[in-house]
């Protein structure tokens, strides 16, 4: 497994610390499964998602969706 670490600039905020943050820890997870790409809070360091998809917008909303609609899933 491969692993790289970067970050990507954002304004929300965690659902775990609630703090307002701007920036988030994407770490690039690559295996013979794929590629997933694992969002993590720069304040509190509590994993935020996990998606095949490097855009972590896409993922908040989705997460949102999810959340609304019950479903308490971690994993995009």
């Amino acid at each position: 497994m491969v692993k790289e670490i970067d970050k990507e600039d954002v304004h929300t905020v965690c659902p775990h610390c609630l703090k307002k943050i701007n920036l988030v820890w994407v770490c690039k997870l690559e295996s013979i499964i794929g590629i997933r790409y694992a969002y993590f809070c720069s304040e509190c360091q509590k994993n935020l998602g996990i998606s095949h998809i490097k855009d972590f917008h896409s993922c908040l909303i989705k997460a949102s969706i999810e959340n609304h609609l019950g479903n308490s899933s971690n994993s995009f």
